[in-house]
C-alpha cells in the first residue's frame, strides 16, 4: 500500500481509529461510571436497567446493518450518530428524572449503535492493524473514563457537580472522535485505496499470457462469488459465537454485579470500592488489547474454548459478593476478568473478517460481528437483571443473616 500505519495518511488513520474507539463509547461509559450519581437518586437496581436501555437500540440497529447492509457512504451517517450522542449528553447535564434518564440511555444506545456498526464495518475491510487499534480504543475508553471518574469524585465531593463534569468530558471526546472520523478516515486517500484494492490489479495479481499477441499482461483476479449473509455467517461461525458468548459473560457481571462488591475497608465505602474494581477491569482490558499483536494468537476453536471457560466468572463473582474475604481476592478476580475479556473479544473481532478474502465481504462480516457482539451485550444485560432479582436480592440477604447468626 506504500504507507505504513506510522507514516502520513497511515498514521492519521491509525490515530483516528484509536480516537473513535475511545469516543463512540465515551457517552455509554460516562453513564455507567457515574453509578454513585444514579444510585443516589434511583437505587442500585438502576444500573441493570441502564445497561439494558443502552443495549436494546444497539441490537436493533446493528441487526439492520448486518442483514440489510450498511450505507454506501457511511461517513455522514456516522456523523449523525455522533451528533445524537453529543446532544443526549448535553440534555443529561440539564434534565434529571427517572423517565428522561431511561429515554436518554436509549438515545445514547442509538447513537452508539450507528457509530459502532459502521466503524466496525469499515475497520473490518482494512488490515488487521486498524481493527486491533480500534478495539484497543474501545477498551481504553472504559479505563480512561473510570480513572477520570476516580479523580473527579475525589476532587469534587458533590455528586451532581462531579457527574456534570464527567458528562462534559464525554461530549468533548465525542466531538474529537467525530472530527477525526470525518477528516482522517473517510477523507483519507489511504482509506479509499484499501477500499478499492480488490477492484484493480496489484503487484500480487497473477500474470496471464495473451494468446493473440504472445505478450504477458497483468489481469485482475476473478472476484469471489458474492455470498449471502447466511453464507458469511457459516464461514465466520466460530468467531461469531466467541464474541457473542464473551460479551454475554461480560455484561452479566459488569457493571451490575461489580457494583455489589463491598470492601472490608470502611474508607472504601460510598461507591469507592466499586469504582476501583471497574477501573482495574478497564486497565486490564486495555492491557490485553495493547499487547494483542505481541501475544500468541489462539485458533478460532481455542478462542471459543476460552470464551466458554469465562462462564466460570459468574459463580466466582457471586461467591465474592457473598463472601469476598480480603479485598485482594476481588481485585485478582476482576483483573483476570478484564484480561480475558479484552483478549478473547478483540481476537474474535479480528478473526471474523479474516475468514473471507475480499474487501466487500470483510466489511459485511465486520458489521455482522458488531451485531453479535451487541446481541451478546443485550443477552448479558438481561442475564444480569435475572441474577440481580433471583440470586442477589433473593438469596444473598438470607445467606448474610444465617452467617451472622
Amino acid at each position: 500500500m506504500g504507507e505504513s500505519k506510522f507514516c502520513g495518511n497511515g498514521r492519521k488513520m491509525y490515530v483516528a481509529y484509536l480516537l473513535n474507539g475511545i469516543g463512540f463509547l465515551s457517552a455509554y461509559n460516562a453513564v455507567v461510571m457515574v453509578l454513585d450519581y444514579f444510585q443516589f437518586w434511583y437505587g442500585t437496581s438502576i444500573m441493570y436497567i441502564i445497561a439494558l436501555c443502552n443495549t436494546i437500540p444497539l441490537i436493533i440497529i446493528l441487526c439492520f446493518f448486518s442483514f440489510y447492509g450498511t450505507p454506501e457512504n457511511p461517513g455522514p451517517v456516522i456523523q449523525a450518530g455522533y451528533a445524537l450522542i453529543a446532544t443526549t449528553m448535553v440534555l443529561f447535564c440539564f434534565i434529571n428524572t427517572f423517565a428522561t434518564t431511561l429515554i436518554f440511555c436509549l438515545m445514547v444506545g442509538c447513537g452508539t449503535a450507528i457509530t459502532q456498526g459502521l466503524l466496525f464495518s469499515s475497520a473490518g475491510a482494512l488490515p488487521a492493524t486498524y481493527n486491533i487499534v480500534f478495539n484497543m480504543g474501545i477498551a481504553a475508553s472504559g479505563f480512561f473514563m473510570s480513572a477520570v471518574r476516580l479523580v473527579v469524585k475525589a476532587a469534587v465531593p458533590n455528586v451532581g457537580l462531579s457527574a456534570l463534569i464527567y458528562f462534559i468530558l464525554s461530549i468533548c471526546l465525542t466531538a474529537a472522535a467525530s472530527l477525526s472520523c470525518r477528516y482522517w478516515i473517510f477523507r483519507n486517500p489511504l482509506f479509499h485505496e484499501y477500499q478499492n484494492q480488490d477492484e484493480v490489479p496489484t503487484e500480487k495479481t497473477p500474470l496471464k499470457k495473451n494468446s493473440d499477441s504472445g505478450t504477458t499482461i497483468q489481469v485482475a483476479e476473478e472476484k469471489p462469488k458474492d455470498l449471502t449473509n447466511f453464507g458469511l455467517f457459516k464461514i465466520a461461525i466460530l468467531p461469531i459465537c466467541t464474541v457473542h458468548l464473551n460479551y454475554i459473560v461480560t455484561l452479566a457481571l459488569f457493571p451490575g454485579v461489580c457494583s455489589e462488591f463491598r470492601s472490608g475497608n470502611a474508607a472504601l465505602g460510598d461507591g469507592w470500592f466499586a469504582l476501583i474494581c471497574i477501573t482495574i477491569f478497564g486497565f486490564c482490558d486495555v492491557l490485553s488489547r495493547q499487547f494483542l499483536e505481541c501475544l500468541p494468537h489462539l485458533t478460532t476453536s481455542w478462542n471459543l474454548a476460552l470464551a466458554i471457560a469465562r462462564i466460570a466468572f459468574i459463580p466466582w463473582f457471586l461467591y465474592l459478593v457473598i463472601n469476598p474475604g480480603s479485598d485482594a481476592n476481588v481485585y485478582i478476580a476482576v483483573a483476570l476478568y478484564g484480561l480475558t475479556n479484552g483478549f478473547c473479544g478483540s481476537l474474535a473481532m479480528i478473526q471474523g473478517p479474516q475468514q473471507v478474502s475480499d474487501v466487500s465481504s470483510k466489511g459485511r462480516v465486520g458489521a455482522m460481528m458488531a451485531f453479535f457482539l451487541t446481541s451478546g451485550l443485550t443477552a448479558g444485560a438481561v442475564l444480569g437483571i435475572v441474577v440481580k432479582l433471583y440470586v442477589l436480592d433473593a438469596y444473598v440477604p438470607i445467606i448474610h443473616e444465617v452467617a451472622v447468626n
